[in-house]
Formats: structure tokens, C-alpha cells, sequence
């Protein structure tokens, strides 16, 4: 009937079927697994259930169900487990329950970070979070953070003591190759309160991306933490890749508008050659750099903040990339080294570094590092963030 596409009659005759006979397992799996084959899952399934419910199931159907089980999404699984748990063997559940506790279990973690520049600043942050919500769709994030600011203006040492709290919200359609995020929070010292907030868009299709952030914080000396000086900032970036991805472009736009009424630019471009000894696993990059900034005020002694005068910088180095699985690795590096030349200060190097590690399913690390030899102006950091996803369940609606 099904290769006459008589499809409405074959689903009732096979129900005449399973009625007259209730005990024929041989008949229901039958039934059941045409109607998949046919097209037809739901009703397919809806009619082979009761084998799995006793367990009662031959091992073709098994293997049948199972294999459109693997090919569905992390949504569908889900939706599919809540209705046919008895569907899933105890691999496939335990695998399932895994994943949802990975996207879905509340994360909670602790940040630290520190920052210096040529100009005797120093940035230390130490804080906690906690996050919750669906990672591939929609999250939410409350953050804490103890912020402390050291200067040495004048040979005379300078210190505040901030303390942050903020709110994220981050939702993502992946069908659409969009994300957006906003955040809002404050820093309080001396009973004053500064405001935090921005705003991101991103969107990637095929093989480029871009995205634009808007945000408004302090600026972190001392002396404008004192004069209550803050910056407006909006970044433009976009990346590319051609070639059966040998080739990358990315271009970064970034204007900043100061409370002091200061207005400073950079735009940076760089392009990326991928090396033919490379692998999925292993990537090398040979990296090319050219950037250039400047601002309506220039203040090159880093007094009240830093901001360039005609800087111009070219620079050629090599990135490495290493991971252990291609898609959602448990270990990951990247290491950057480059020699850079400026128009203010002749020839630099600057090198980058991130670590990101996976480590007993649910427990996460990860470090960065930025460090530079610029006299003109470096910018020193180090972050460590450890996180543990708690426990979480995902219950079935029988």
C-alpha cells in the first residue's frame, strides 16, 4: 500500500492489525518500521514505542530508531527524549544527559585578571558569576567583581578600590547565523555610582563574520577615575576566508569618544596565509598587520589616559593553533609572536596566548596572556577564568 502511496489506508489497516492481534511484536515492528521508512516518523514511532516500553523491541528496529535518533539536532533529542525516553539506550541517554548538562547546567566561575602598561598603570580584577539559560539560544550571566587601580603620576602612588556588578543577556539563532548581547552594571566606589553597559551584534553566513559593539565604562587610571572621565567606544570588525580557507582577511574599526570631549580612532587590517603543512589539529599561520591611530588630543605621557598621535605600526609574525577534536575540543592553544615596527618608537614584538581546557567533563579553564616591548604604548595582561557546570537533569514528560 505504501508503494501505491495508499499511505492513509495502510496506517489504518495496520491498526486493525495491532488491535487484533496486540501480542504480535513481530507485527507492530513491522508496521511501525514501514511507516518510518515511508516517511511517516511520528506515526512510525508512536506505534513501535510500546516494544521499547517493554522492552520487547528486535534488534532491527533498535538499530533503525537509534540511527534517526544520531542524525537529529541537540533540540530535536532533547524534545524527542521527553516524549520516547524509553527510546534511548542507556548510552544514548547518558550521552544526551551530558549534553544537556553542558548547555544547559548553571555555570559557575571565578575570574581573575591583571594589566600594566608603560606608563606605571596597573589593572586588577578578581570576581565570580553565575549562568544560566540554553548556550546554543538564550543565556543570562550576573557577575561580581572586586576592581583595583594603582598609578604612579608625579612619583606619587594613586589607588581606588571599585567594586563591579553587572547583568548579561546573550541570545544567538543559529539557523540565521545571528547573535546579539547586551549588559548593564555599575561600578561603585565611595559611594558613587559609575555606569557600565553595552550593546553586540554579530552575524556570520558562509565564510565571513562580522560584528559591531557599542559600550560605555570608566576609563581605568587613576586620574580619570578622579576626574569621573568615561568613554563611549564602538567597534566595527569583519573576517573573511577564500581559498579552501588558506586565506584570511579581518579589518577592525574602533572609534572612542571621551567625557573630556576626546575623540580617538584606530583602524587595524590584518591577513592570515595558512601554511601547507597545516592540519585540522595543527595550524600554523604566517601573519601580516597594519594598523593606524590617532586622536583630537593626543596624550602620549598616558596622563589622564593614553590615547596615539599618528601611530602608525606595520608588523609580519606566525600564529599556532593546536586542539584535540575539531568540534567543541577539551583542549585548545593558540600562540601568536610577532615582530612589529612603529613610527614612534622603530622596532617592537608583541605576542599573544590562550589556553582553553575542558577538564573532567565539567569543569572549564581558560588563559590568556598579551604581552609587548612598545615604549610608545604597551598594554601587559594576563586573565585566568575557572568555571564548574553543577548538575542537571533532563526529565522526561511520561
Amino acid at each position: 500500500m505504501l508503494q501505491q502511496k495508499r499511505y492513509k489506508e495502510f496506517i489504518e489497516k495496520g491498526d486493525e492489525y495491532i488491535a487484533a492481534w496486540p501480542q504480535n511484536d513481530s507485527l507492530r515492528a513491522f508496521i511501525g518500521q514501514q511507516l518510518i521508512y515511508g516517511g511517516f516518523y511520528d506515526e512510525g514511532y508512536e506505534r513501535l514505542y510500546p516494544l521499547f516500553k517493554q522492552a520487547a523491541a528486535p534488534e532491527s528496529t533498535r538499530k533503525l530508531v537509534h540511527t534517526e535518533i544520531g542524525y537529529q539536532s541537540y533540540a530535536q533529542k532533547k524534545a524527542f527524549y521527553k516524549k520516547y525516553p524509553a527510546f534511548f539506550a542507556d548510552t544514548l541517554e547518558q550521552r544526551l544527559q551530558r549534553q544537556y548538562r553542558k548547555q544547559e547546567g548553571t555555570k559557575l566561575g571565578l575570574t581573575a585578571d591583571y594589566a600594566s602598561d608603560n606608563f606605571d598603570n596597573t589593572i586588577g580584577r578578581f570576581g565570580s558569576f553565575v549562568e544560566w539559560g540554553n548556550r546554543q539560544r538564550i543565556t543570562h550571566q550576573v557577575a561580581l567583581e572586586e576592581v583595583y587601580i594603582g598609578s604612579n603620576v608625579n612619583f606619587t602612588d594613586q589607588n581606588n578600590n571599585l567594586i563591579k556588578a553587572d547583568y548579561q543577556y546573550k541570545q544567538r539563532w543559529p539557523n540565521k547565523g545571528l547573535q546579539f548581547n547586551g549588559m548593564a552594571g555599575f561600578y561603585y566606589e565611595n559611594y558613587r555610582l559609575r555606569p557600565d553597559a553595552g550593546l553586540g551584534i554579530g552575524y556570520g553566513r558562509d565564510s565571513t563574520f562580522t560584528s559591531a559593539q557599542l559600550s560605555w565604562q570608566p576609563v581605568f587610571t587613576n586620574t580619570s577615575i578622579n576626574q569621573n572621565i568615561n568613554e563611549l567606544e564602538l567597534a566595527v570588525y569583519r573576517e573573511g576566508y577564500g581559498f579552501r580557507n588558506i586565506l584570511q582577511t579581518s579589518v577592525s574599526l574602533t572609534g572612542k569618544r571621551y567625557s573630556n570631549d576626546v575623540y580617538s580612532y584606530e583602524a587595524l587590517g590584518r591577513l592570515y596565509v595558512q601554511l601547507p603543512f597545516s592540519t585540522s589539529y595543527h595550524r600554523m599561520r604566517v601573519v601580516g598587520e597594519l594598523s593606524f591611530s590617532d586622536a583630537t588630543t593626543s596624550y602620549t605621557s598616558g596622563i589622564p589616559y593614553y590615547t596615539p598621535d599618528k601611530l602608525l605600526i606595520e608588523g609580519l609574525g606566525v600564529e599556532y593553533r593546536y586542539r584535540d577534536i575539531l568540534e567543541n575540543p577539551n583542549l585548545s592553544f593558540e600562540l601568536e609572536l610577532m615582530g612589529k615596527h612603529g613610527n614612534r618608537d622603530g622596532y617592537f614584538i608583541s605576542s599573544a596566548a590562550r589556553l582553553n581546557a575542558r577538564l573532567k567533563k565539567h569543569w572549564e579553564l581558560s588563559l590568556n596572556a598579551d604581552i609587548s616591548s612598545s615604549t610608545v604604548y604597551r598594554y601587559n595582561h594576563v586573565g585566568l577564568t575557572i568555571s564548574y557546570i553543577l548538575p542537571n537533569y533532563l526529565r522526561a514528560s511520561e
